[in-house]
């Protein structure tokens, strides 16, 4: 049997926001923050929406994760378990969606691009599986 995925347009409603903490709290690689906010940090957070576009992955009634896109052009995939068929599920909804916003140069790149957890080697492995050309190592200073 086939599994047929879905995104939902995250809104902010209660229902979304503790899903989205639930997920928060289950996350195994993080890149942007150090340590765990609240519920009331983390509903402000969402209430803020600092992306061009932000989605729950789902299959049937059960949410795997959410993904989303800065005005960056960056993307952010974060599941419960880095699966392929729902990673490339996620990257291919988002190609057939949306195009990368135009270039500024030293700000915005022509493309879509995906910041991944070095500690991620799952997603890493696909992503160079699936033809993804890594284009850069980052490192906090």
């Amino acid at each position: 049997m086939e599994t047929k995925f879905t995104a939902e347009l995250i809104t902010g409603t209660d229902e979304q926001n503790k899903v989205l903490f639930d997920l928060l709290l289950k996350r195994t690689f993080n890149i942007s923050h150090n340590f765990m906010p609240n519920f009331d940090e983390h509903v402000k957070f969402i209430i803020e929406n600092p992306y061009r576009s932000w989605f729950l992955l789902k299959d049937k009634d059960m949410y795997l994760g959410s993904f989303y896109i800065h005005r960056d052009n960056s993307l952010g995939i974060n599941l419960i378990t880095y699966e392929e068929k729902k990673v490339l599920w996620c990257l291919e909804f988002i190609k057939k969606e949306f195009e990368p916003l135009s270039a500024i140069k030293s700000v915005t790149p022509p493309f879509f691009y995906l910041n991944v957890s070095p500690e991620n080697t799952e997603m890493i492995s696909l992503l160079k599986r699936a033809g993804h050309e890594q284009i850069q190592l980052s490192f906090r200073v």
